[in-house]
């Protein structure tokens, strides 16, 4: 194994499934996304979906986040800066129609 997958693999390890209680919601406006949470000290950013998808992605800089909350076009900017970019995971599945 590399160090580099291993730094990976043991970051994966460290971090807990669910979001820190100090994580607040944010409602957003976006016909994509509802509403995001993020945490500083561990990096990870919690977005749910309007479809009602809930998606974690890990080690997401600060400044990652702050550009998603400026962002004029929020689902450009997810498509841009954070789909494929991280790891992630989903939490939730859509809601049923």
């Amino acid at each position: 194994m590399q160090p580099r997958d291993l730094r990976t693999a043991l970051v994966a390890i460290a971090l807990i499934s669910a979001p820190p209680a100090e994580a607040a919601k944010v409602a957003l406006r976006s016909t994509s996304l509802a509403s995001v949470s993020y945490t500083r000290r561990t990096g990870m950013l919690e977005i749910e979906f309007r479809s009602g998808a809930i998606y974690r992605y890990r080690g997401v800089p600060t400044d990652v986040y702050d550009g998603l909350l400026a962002a004029p076009s929020k689902g450009r900017f997810f498509q841009s800066r954070i789909r494929g970019k991280f790891i992630f995971e989903r939490a939730r599945a859509s809601a049923s129609p």
